[in-house]
């Protein structure tokens, strides 16, 4: 049986995958990476049991989607996961760096 805290561990490993392809400049791959823990991450959120640090790493994980978007000149896609990571914390620095970051290259001041 795989409980709530494995399928936390898994997603973190993910992540962490995502982490080592984006330090290798594999930003497609890293963002497949974050994507999928993404993925686990909204399913455990909205969990009872849910580790503390699941609502963290989320938020984390789309700002790295954004990152890696960025990097990839997908200003969109970089827009809609700063914006997803405001939505849980409006007030964090890097979500509003990476979505001020988005909009300039957009050219929407």
């Amino acid at each position: 049986v795989t409980t709530t805290l494995d399928k936390f561990r898994q997603a973190e490993g993910v992540k962490e995958r995502g982490n080592v392809l984006f330090r290798e400049g594999r930003y497609a791959e890293a963002r497949g990476n974050y994507l999928g823990a993404i993925n686990a991450l909204v399913k455990l959120v909205s969990s009872q049991d849910a580790p503390d640090e699941s609502r963290d790493m989320l938020v984390t994980c789309h700002l790295n989607v954004s990152a890696c978007s960025l990097k990839e000149g997908d200003r969109e896609t970089a827009l809609l996961h700063s914006t997803q990571a405001l939505r849980m914390e409006p007030n964090h620095v890097k979500a509003l760096y990476r979505r001020g970051s988005a909009l300039h290259q957009m050219g929407r001041y």
